[in-house]
């Protein structure tokens, strides 16, 4: 990033030397002000030679290696704006907005699946999801959740979905044709049964 820097600078310090070399005389140099700098400097660069010497210049192999931001700097980076308070609150806002928490949860999907398998193979940690599973305030909460309007809806959500499904269609209709055989044959025996 200096050696960007320090190549922008050079080019603009050169155009000011080229700008200034036009002035006859030393008084009217230093009259030059630094408006009057930017604007030849602004001036050059919107020309299309100064485009293009822009653009050559950041088409070159050694100013994207500058702009390439290494794994520690961007780690150290990242640390720092996490700890940082100032950012914390920053942070915070820009993770709790859905579409940033489904990007997040994407990008870390294969780190929480890890990370669940592990926590799954802890005894501690299975001891400790068992206290919560066997604490009678979470069977309170479950049996709220499932005797809730809501849930009933998403319930019956999920169930029209599934019966909606070919494969769903297809088992319920081998279900229907082994009952009705098995209930034909019971209804047989039964008449025989009844004549004798």
């Amino acid at each position: 990033m200096k050696k960007l820097l320090s190549k922008f600078l050079l080019f603009s310090s050169m155009i000011l030397m080229l700008s200034s070399c036009g002035m006859t005389s030393a008084s009217e140099s230093k009259e030059t002000d630094y408006q009057k700098v930017k604007e030849i400097t602004l001036d050059v660069l919107q020309t299309e030679e100064g485009k293009k010497s822009l653009l050559k210049l950041m088409s070159g192999e050694e100013f994207k290696q500058q702009l390439i931001i290494h794994d520690h700097e961007l780690q150290k980076l990242l640390s720092q704006s996490l700890t940082d308070q100032k950012t914390k609150k920053e942070w915070v806002k820009i993770l709790s907005t859905q579409e940033m928490m489904q990007k997040f949860s994407k990008l870390t999907e294969k780190q929480q699946a890890e990370l669940l398998k592990m926590l799954m193979k802890d005894p501690e940690y299975q001891k400790s999801l068992l206290d919560v599973l066997k604490d009678p305030e979470f069977s309170k909460h479950i049996l709220q959740l499932l005797k809730s309007q809501e849930y009933r809806k998403e319930t019956m959500k999920i169930m029209q979905e599934l019966m909606k499904t070919p494969s769903f269609k297809e088992q319920s209709q081998k279900g229907k044709e082994q009952g009705q055989g098995t209930s034909g044959k019971k209804e047989g025996k039964n008449k025989q049964e009844q004549a004798s």
